[in-house]
């Protein structure tokens, strides 16, 4: 088993060739995008140690840490020796790139984690480098420079990793080409191409990458600097407690390193331009132009024809050529929206498939007929299924109260910004944390409770255990729609919180007060 990882995850880093006339059209694309010369300067300047200790500072405590067992507490307990070796550390990389001769690699281990579909397939897991803490807190310090720039850099359809943008801005504007939903609008006509991208950070040639990055105008110290963190490495695979054999890191961005998610979302910016250069898009009656979403890798496009499609598909394989990465025909597909889900298309979809049922966007679902299934009740399912699946028995009532916060209502309270949490679901979710709080009698109802409810509920530093009070917690959410309402691109939001409350109707027997968190 661990052989077969080893060997699939070296194929998938291998050095693959690249199309050069694709790449000089891909960055040609990108010719309006770049660095002011200023901050160009900027990203090329010394690391003094303070910005080292802030990147140190940034860095996750209680992180598992690489090959070589340091943690970062490690680094914060002996700063002061071992901040000054960093910041001399990070400023010489660019001398010692430029000197003649292979240096030394860096390692990491691979731990596999399990995105969706079948557990026993490869290609279904995401593979995250744990790399040493000294490394992190390079590339953080690397990070806190480059992040703040990405605003400028980054089409506004990119809403992942880039400051002082929403997640759900793109879940809104899917959701309006399914339902425009407005007062007197029409439904939309045309298609949406989801796409995933095979191993998207894992593929990504690194000459694709360095001319990106010498294209958005970085200069020669802060290419070198970012060159760093993933070229020269190797990684072995830990699985089972065991490790493979070490294989060298040819192509991609190490998931798990913190430069990775902006260097991933500069890389990916040449495919929108491409798409924005050639695809319609999609208009919304009192909204505007729909056209390419993304949110790092995850990637949508709203089709106006089949000739946004044919300009799509040239797009995608032009990107393709210049950065060896590669469509999944499998899990990419076209869901139709209005005429096109009453007309027969499918001789002309090439390699696409077509695909009317309901999705999950960023964790959310959406679809034409969201009203009549929000996906609740998978929802309820599976928290109560990972509630019930972890041993508490001899545990601390405060750890018990963390592990439910953590591990069981994360994915309640993401979900529930954007579609309202029937009440029903609510009561069943938390009669399953509290039976695993308080324990089974032997009819196999809830015993009797030791500590009240109100108790557990009340803050750690109040005397309480800290548990979420989850039907108080999401009232609160919802109320801060209001607040995000005024956002610039508020239309889009407005139109998700009509959707929320006409979701919300059937569930609730009074409408929304404020009344209802006290």
């Amino acid at each position: 088993m661990l052989g077969a990882a080893s060997d699939y995850f070296e194929r998938v880093y291998e050095d693959r060739p690249i199309d050069d006339a694709a790449l000089k059209a891909i960055i040609d694309g990108l010719a309006s995008t770049r660095l002011s010369p200023a901050d160009s300067l900027k990203l090329e300047e010394a690391y003094p140690l303070e910005e080292m200790t802030k990147a140190q500072a940034a860095c996750k405590s209680n992180s598992s840490p690489g090959p070589d067992g340091l943690p970062v507490e490690f680094y914060r307990a002996t700063w002061p020796a071992t901040g000054p070796i960093l910041r001399d550390v990070i400023n010489s990389i660019p001398t010692e790139a430029r000197q003649p001769g292979p240096l030394p690699r860096n390692t990491a281990h691979i731990h596999l984690i399990h995105k969706r579909g079948e557990r026993d397939q490869l290609s279904n897991k995401r593979p995250i480098s744990l790399i040493n803490a000294d490394e992190r807190i390079i590339s953080q310090a690397h990070n806190q420079r480059l992040a703040p720039l990405l605003e400028s850099l980054i089409g506004p359809t990119q809403r992942g990793f880039v400051p002082n943008r929403w997640i759900g801005t793109n879940i809104a504007e899917v959701q309006c080409l399914m339902d425009p939903g407005l007062p007197g609008s029409t439904p939309v006509s045309g298609m949406l191409a989801v796409m995933d991208f095979e191993k998207a950070y894992d593929r990504l040639s690194h000459p694709y990458l360095d001319a990106v990055l010498c294209a958005v105008g970085l200069g020669p110290k802060a290419r070198q600097w970012y060159r760093a963190t993933y070229t020269n490495q190797s990684a072995s695979i830990f699985l089972n407690g065991w490790l493979s054999a070490t294989f060298d890191i040819l192509s991609g961005v190490r998931q798990g390193d913190p430069l990775a998610p902006s260097l991933f979302v500069l890389a990916i910016e040449g495919f929108a331009r491409q798409i924005r250069l050639r695809v319609k898009g999609i208009d919304i009656a009192g909204l505007q132009n729909v056209r390419e979403l993304l949110f790092a890798d995850d990637a949508c496009c709203a089709l106006h024809n089949l000739s946004d499609l044919d300009h799509l598909n040239r797009a995608i394989e032009l990107y393709e050529r210049a950065s060896a990465s590669k469509l999944s025909n499998v899990k990419s597909f076209l869901y139709p929206l209005g005429a096109f889900r009453d007309r027969s298309i499918a001789p002309d979809l090439g390699t696409w498939r077509l695909s009317d049922s309901q999705f999950r966007y960023l964790g959310i679902q959406v679809g034409v007929e969201i009203a009549e299934d929000a996906g609740w009740e998978d929802v309820k399912a599976l928290t109560i299924a990972r509630i019930r699946s972890i041993p508490m028995y001899d545990l601390p009532y405060a750890a018990k109260c963390s592990i439910i916060n953590i591990y069981c209502y994360t994915k309640i309270l993401y979900y529930s910004r954007f579609l309202p949490a029937p009440k029903s679901v609510v009561k069943e979710i938390e009669e399953a944390a509290m039976l695993a709080i308080h324990g089974r009698a032997s009819d196999g109802t809830q015993r009797r409770p030791k500590v009240s409810r109100s108790r557990l509920c009340t803050p750690l530093d109040h005397g309480g255990f800290g548990l979420i009070d989850l039907p108080r917690r999401l009232a609160i959410d919802h109320a801060k729609w209001v607040f995000q309402l005024r956002a610039p691109d508020g239309c889009f939001t407005r139109h998700l919180f009509d959707i929320r409350i006409r979701l919300q109707a059937p569930n609730e027997p009074t409408p929304f007060t404020f009344g209802t968190i006290r």
